[in-house]
């Protein structure tokens, strides 16, 4: 009876491992498999079938795309160029692209692949779906159709991604890529740099990275995209053993983009003048953040004083805006050194839930010509620190310019105060350092 038993669990294990994908370590054959290139034009017929066949050999392969060419923007996925410009014609692709649209929710063969390399043509991976700004839809309704049509999710083998000529990752395409360790896009980027029309109100500016992209791609260690000027919402949540990151061409950071990416602990961005709500929220590990930003700075215009709403006031490049609850519950975060800007807000609990030891650099010009009404290098809101919540600064290191020898603290702001000033009367507990720049 009890040998009986026991070929019945075994068969049963049999039967539930046939019917499920084997997973990579599983595999003997090295750590990529067979390579199967394809080469001709790419319709999504071709797509599933490529998928097909890899579904039946049941074997590990590592896909080859790259010379593959495009269709007529007639048909329902592949490698399509769209087929009719926008109305009214996009700033970011003024000739029409060529998407890679491969629609492979359902597809079996998925599963097989552990690396891919996306067609040499490919421009836009596309959007699982798009959001309709007038008619907004519920988040939940949104994530559920994102796992529907999104273009590689949950491709749970997939370990490397690489294409030269992408500019842009559409939401969710890589989300819930548990394995995905290696990802090389060295062209995802803002097609123009910085037009007029981007440098005022840029709340709503199109990301280089879209939303929740590589949602849980938990196998991520180190990233580096050389030319991303926008990373989009949630693009990197739960991206958990997160620990080294790179985008030296970053200016804005949207809300919730590294949310819950808890083994960062060293972040520096040179450009980043944004930094978006929720930015960083739950990076547990965080202790030093880093934003070398010198903006540019027009002497002919006064920068807006944004005490409120930032959202709803216009501002220029020369100001680096914190928006509400970018740190909140970094509890490791030890130093915040923006000393390079001339303008730094911050705006409501930025650093809530962060602890009591963070030492903050900021930047004072105390001469600039420019009146008693303007503010630079300074916490815009008494505060910031989020009402109610019981978090305190250990220091603030102010550095400012030496004019005859000696260190001015003469520049107005907020009440007739300077910054130290300022800090000290809002701050009592807080220790506030003037230094020679």
């Amino acid at each position: 009876m009890k040998k009986l038993s026991f070929l019945l669990v075994i068969l049963s294990l049999a039967i539930i491992f046939s019917a499920c994908p084997p997973l990579l370590e599983d595999y003997e054959g090295g750590s990529s498999g067979d390579v199967i290139t394809y080469d001709d034009k790419l319709d999504c017929y071709k797509w599933f079938e490529i998928l097909d066949k890899i579904a039946k050999d049941g074997k590990f392969v590592s896909l080859d795309l790259s010379k593959c060419t495009f269709v007529d923007g007639n048909l329902s996925g592949g490698l399509i160029k769209e087929r009719a410009p926008s109305d009214p014609p996009d700033l970011l692709y003024p000739t029409l692209p060529v998407i890679f649209d491969p629609f492979s929710a359902s597809a079996s063969g998925k599963d097989f692949i552990t690396s891919i390399i996306l067609p040499e043509a490919a421009q836009i991976i596309k959007d699982a779906i798009t959001v309709n700004t007038g008619d907004k839809l519920e988040e939940k309704t949104f994530i559920e159709k994102g796992k529907k049509y999104s273009a590689f999710r949950s491709f749970k083998n997939l370990r490397s991604v690489k294409a030269d000529n992408v500019t842009y990752i559409g939401n969710f395409a890589f989300a819930d890529c548990k394995a995905l360790t290696e990802v090389n896009f060295p062209r995802v980027s803002h097609t123009v740099d910085k037009p007029d029309e981007y440098k005022k109100e840029d709340i709503d500016i199109q990301s280089d990275i879209s939303i929740y992209a590589f949602l849980g791609c938990e196998g991520l260690k180190e990233i580096k995209f050389n030319t991303v000027a926008v990373i989009g919402e949630y693009a990197f949540k739960d991206c958990t053993n997160l620990t080294k990151m790179d985008f030296p061409e970053a200016w804005k950071i949207k809300m919730n983009a590294f949310d819950g990416c808890k083994s960062l602990v060293n972040i520096f961005f040179e450009k980043a003048t944004k930094i978006g709500e929720n930015a960083f929220i739950n990076c547990t590990g965080l202790k030093k953040a880093e934003f070398n930003v010198i903006p540019e700075r027009d002497s002919a215009v006064v920068p807006p004083n944004l005490v409120s709403d930032p959202a709803n006031t216009g501002f220029d490049f020369d100001s680096v805006i914190f928006y509400p609850s970018a740190f909140n519950g970094c509890k490791a975060l030890e130093v915040l050194n923006i000393r390079n800007a001339w303008n730094v807000y911050f705006c409501d609990n930025v650093l809530a839930n962060t602890g009591s030891s963070i030492d903050i650099y900021l930047f004072d010009e105390p001469d600039l010509g420019l009146g008693n009404n303007t503010s630079f290098g300074h916490p815009q809101d008494a505060e910031f620190l989020g009402k109610d919540v019981n978090v305190s600064l250990k220091k603030v290191f102010i550095f400012t310019p030496v004019n005859n020898g000696k260190i001015q603290e003469s520049f107005t702001i907020s009440g007739n105060s300077s910054i130290a000033k300022f800090i000290r009367a809002t701050y009592a507990n807080i220790d506030v350092n003037i230094n020679k720049r």
